[in-house]
């Protein structure tokens, strides 16, 4: 691909990189291959690992002493604030989310959607990551291709598109199986000398860098993928998976009673700080779960659910406002009408309405995040209503 070999001349033309990841399996795959490729090409990387990109993030990030940023599984629906806070500075986007096209000379955005995939679909942010450093490497690098085989498990279904040719790859070197289980295609990945299922590792990795983020959890899992210790760190995600369904428990509680507010076409939950010190990410995974569960939720209903986000940024400092941090899912019934474009997607519907509340949204078409000021989280709830009553 011409724009992957145009990132590589470009990355080659410094010798350090500040690298911005995603805090879940897929961010901590994407940057354990880009911290291999990188360092491969002779740079020193600085790891930070972000829950989520927005204007205040991105002034502590360019506060940073580098002259090349690198996104990996984040950046793509903010790049033309990403170009507006660069000052002369460059930056490389390797990112699956759905993109916002700009023209700027010092950024260059690798995103499956601006080439005719899907986002969804076909390219996890490691397949990104992991295109660029076979192009960059050579394809000698067949545990490379295993990661990004782990950053696509949430991908539902069997591997196609860009991801096939990880998953090619990572079978020819000898690190990934693709076998017949009970529920079809199942992929096994050789993670040191043992066998083990792409989702099982995935859910490791997210347990440990999002439930963990503020325990030092994406650094940990980093380091497991790029200097090796994964099975050392069995205990810590036993205690962190049973954390998550702990809190998992307290949330059905809550709903269960009174907790989940109905509107007509919404229906949305605050936890407050019922997860706090755990990554925000946590109401996203139990957003997840409740959007299969039609017993506890409504199907035929957007669901929004939101929780207290921390001010203190691991790695870059503090945040200044006071947001709540909403995951929005589209429950099975409604994930089929808006496959059928009887509903609006759930990115697109939300980004426009939390920027007028002076927040943001990003993601896919079932499934986004994004961060609300305090104070106007219900404001917000019934003007995502009340759009939907204009269109539907």
């Amino acid at each position: 691909m011409k724009e992957i070999r145009k990132a590589i001349e470009l990355v080659k033309g410094f010798d350090s990189a500040l690298l911005i990841h995603h805090d879940d399996a897929d961010g901590i795959t994407s940057a354990a291959i880009m911290v291999r490729t990188l360092e491969e090409l002779g740079l020193s990387v600085k790891p930070i690992c972000l829950e989520k990109l927005f204007e205040e993030t991105l002034s502590l990030i360019s506060s940073q002493p580098y002259d090349l940023f690198i996104y990996v599984d984040i950046g793509s629906p903010h790049s033309p604030l990403i170009a507006d806070k660069l000052a002369g500075r460059y930056a490389l986007i390797l990112d699956h989310h759905n993109p916002k096209e700009i023209k700027c000379a010092n950024l260059i955005n690798l995103n499956p959607e601006l080439f005719g995939f899907s986002g969804e679909r076909d390219a996890s942010g490691a397949t990104m990551a992991f295109l660029f450093s076979k192009e960059a490497l050579g394809s000698a690098y067949g545990e490379l291709a295993a990661l990004a085989v782990i950053g696509s498990a949430e991908i539902p279904g069997k591997l196609g598109g860009l991801n096939a040719i990880a998953l090619k790859e990572g079978i020819k070197a000898g690190k990934v199986k693709a076998v017949e289980g009970r529920r079809g295609i199942e992929y096994l990945v050789n993670l040191e000398g043992a066998w083990k299922s792409y989702k099982t590792i995935s859910r490791d990795l997210t347990a440990l860098a999002s439930v963990g983020y503020y325990r030092g959890g994406p650094l940990k899992a980093l380091k497991a993928l790029t200097e090796g210790g994964y099975h050392t760190l069995s205990r810590e995600i036993s205690y962190l998976e049973e954390l998550r369904r702990k809190k998992l428990r307290e949330v059905i509680k809550l709903i269960s009673k009174g907790g989940l507010r109905e509107l007509k076409f919404v229906q949305w939950f605050h936890v407050g700080d019922l997860l706090k010190g755990l990554g925000s990410k946590t109401i996203g995974t139990i957003a997840s779960y409740l959007s299969y569960r039609p017993s506890l939720i409504k199907s035929n209903k957007y669901l929004l659910a939101a929780m207290n986000y921390e001010r203190i940024i691991p790695g870059l400092g503090e945040i200044k406002g006071k947001y709540s941090k909403f995951s929005a899912r589209a429950p099975l019934t409604l994930r089929e009408r808006i496959g059928s474009g009887d509903a609006p997607p759930i990115a697109s519907l939300l980004e426009p309405i939390a920027r007028a509340f002076n927040g943001f949204f990003d993601g896919h078409d079932f499934a986004a995040s994004g961060l609300i000021p305090r104070g106007s989280e219900g404001n917000f709830v019934e003007a995502v209503d009340l759009e939907l009553s204009r269109s539907l």
